[in-house]
């Protein structure tokens, strides 16, 4: 999805593997009001996105996504992985 730029699909996995959990879709209903969207100064159509992951054996979990997303067409965005991290 990010097109590897920053991480590849096999160093996320890698990544997640080492956390020792197993990545779950979380409810939308409790898992939107979390996540937080930055306009990023001076680049119109990018934004920062922080949010919170899942696990089946947590629930919520103390990873977090961050990534930008940016926009290349009318409401259409690229997102490039920044990082995945333990807060």
């Amino acid at each position: 999805m990010s097109q590897g730029i920053r991480m590849s699909a096999k160093e996320i996995a890698e990544a997640i593997a080492a956390y020792g959990g197993t990545l779950v879709p979380p409810d939308p209903s409790t898992w939107w009001p979390l996540v937080t969207v930055t306009p990023v100064t001076g680049e119109p159509g990018k934004y920062h996105v922080a949010a919170p992951l899942w696990t089946k054996e947590e629930g919520a979990s103390d990873l977090t996504v961050e990534l930008w997303l940016n926009e290349f067409a009318p409401e259409l965005f690229r997102p490039a992985l920044l990082n995945i991290h333990v807060l």
